[in-house]
């Protein structure tokens, strides 16, 4: 029984040479029914932000030439209709914008017709909706152009839910490095609409919004030239773990210190009060004999049997000892 591959290959535009070599035909086949539902799952199980689904759809979409057809009907899959239109308004206002490079430049100014490529032709619309016209004319170089900004174009779509913009992510102080730029990636891959500046916004805010140890790490590196993006995911790989390992031993050792010096403090300041002696005149805890409430009574009594004016026990153990003579 035929297995198919997991990762499937796409091929719809396929050039082929004539017997003598000098005249070169694309053919175009559409996607296949297996590539767009394994792409369909992949995104449905996994998610669009997912690195499978990522992986696998640029994988499948660089390992051929494709034209605005296959990619109308491509992501026309992966979406519904209402975000169907949101996508297109955005690849076509991308091609728009490059369009004027595009005709700058000798190998896709003009087609294969020798005429000037339009928008319209970029986008497959109008007169080159026959994805046979889109695979003979469109010079290579721009329909992978066209690819690009389409790919673009769908990831920077804003998600559902809550948008936090990108100048606010700030790392967590137990996050992981590359899990942080891996979120404001996404963030500024949605909310920067010019490609050309997004690596820029990211190496700048990768350093500003880093917790503590993770920006300490990247202080390492030598600052000219400035660091890239790929330095500091290494120098933090790197370095982060040791100095998370002494951060831990620092905090472990400081507190144990406190709750020593706590408790010489308290004992040292702790007023030495018998709580639990007990006075020899009434028995009773909480004070000395010479403080005992009785005193009085006692030093009354000594005064009315004549024992004289003797104070505290010595005193009257002596007249005592008198009388009884």
């Amino acid at each position: 029984m035929h297995q198919p591959s997991p990762v499937p290959s796409v091929s719809p535009v396929v050039y082929k040479g004539s017997r003598g070599g000098h005249n070169v035909r694309a053919v175009h086949h559409p996607f296949s029914q297996a590539t767009i539902r394994d792409l369909c799952k992949a995104h449905r199980d996994y998610g669009r932000d997912s690195p499978y689904f990522r992986g696998l759809l640029h994988s499948d979409l660089e390992a051929a030439v494709v034209i605005p057809a296959d990619l109308r009907q491509l992501f026309s899959c992966l979406m519904d209709s209402t975000e169907f239109k949101l996508w297109e308004a955005a690849w076509r206002q991308l091609l728009r914008e490059a369009l004027p490079s595009l005709l700058t430049d000798p190998e896709t100014a003009i087609d294969e017709n020798g005429n000037a490529l339009t928008l319209e032709q970029l986008m497959g619309e109008g007169r080159w909706t026959d994805p046979t016209d889109q695979a003979s004319g469109i010079p290579i170089k721009a329909l992978q152009t066209i690819r690009e900004h389409a790919v673009t174009a769908f990831f920077s779509m804003v998600p559902d839910g809550l948008v936090i913009p990108y100048y606010k992510i700030v790392q967590g102080t137990k996050e992981a490095f590359t899990k942080f730029v891996e979120r404001l990636t996404r963030a500024i891959e949605v909310q920067v609409a010019e490609v050309a500046v997004r690596e820029g916004n990211l190496r700048e805010m990768v350093f500003a919004k880093a917790n503590g140890l993770c920006r300490n790490a990247i202080l390492s590196l030598p600052l000219d030239p400035p660091p890239t993006l790929q330095y500091m995911l290494r120098v933090c790989q790197l370095k982060v773990p040791y100095m998370q390992g002494n951060d831990r031993d620092a905090q472990s050792t400081t507190p144990r210190v406190a709750a020593i010096s706590g408790t010489q403090q308290e004992h040292i300041r702790r007023p030495c009060a018998p709580q639990r002696n007990k006075c020899v005149i009434c028995r009773e805890p909480g004070h000395w004999a010479n403080n005992c409430p009785l005193m009085d009574d006692i030093e009354l009594l000594k005064k009315k049997k004549g024992g004289g004016g003797g104070s505290g026990r010595m005193g009257g153990t002596g007249d005592n000892s008198r009388q009884l003579n």
